[in-house]
């Protein structure tokens, strides 16, 4: 009989520890084959990326190791082949409405889920817009990019584009 009111007394901690867990509000995390195919163009190597599906869109979740990129040379690199990689996804970044770092979760994605990149090019920080300016050859520059070079600090060089689902 102890045992028993033991045995329940135990499982009902278990389960309430499990219902305690966090869910996931990110949605879950894929590492199929977009995440693959982004591993193979080098996604990965600059920088701390998660591919998630979130209502229906697919989102590149960033967070930025700014000490990576060392030079001048390495960041712009590092933004083209993000551009590259990147085309067909949604880009969304951290830093993109210029924030300090927060943990992701869902209330403050929803605070910043609106400002998402345009036409899928990755809207780049505002810190690494002088970078763009110094190295970008005149025939680089697409109409998208030549609208974050041109925006002042704290705009944003796109039309707001809301989460539908």
């Amino acid at each position: 009989m102890r045992f028993l009111l033991l045995l329940c007394v135990l499982m009902g901690a278990v389960s309430q520890a499990v219902c305690r867990k966090r869910p996931n509000v990110w949605g879950k995390i894929v590492v199929k084959e977009k995440n693959k195919a982004a591993m193979k163009i080098g996604f990965m190597e600059y920088l701390d990326a998660k591919l998630v599906k979130f209502k229906r869109h697919w989102l590149v979740g960033a967070n930025w190791k700014l000490q990576k990129f060392e030079t001048d040379e390495m960041r712009y690199l590092a933004i083209k082949r993000l551009i590259k990689v990147c085309h067909g996804y949604t880009i969304w970044s951290q830093r993109l409405i210029m924030l300090k770092y927060r943990p992701l979760n869902e209330k403050y994605f929803k605070k910043v889920g609106r400002y998402l990149a345009w036409r899928n090019y990755l809207i780049v920080f505002r810190m690494w817009i002088g970078v763009l300016k110094k190295n970008l050859k005149r025939s680089e520059i697409t109409k998208p990019m030549q609208k974050l070079l041109d925006t002042k600090d704290g705009e944003l060089p796109c039309p707001v584009r809301k989460i539908h689902g």
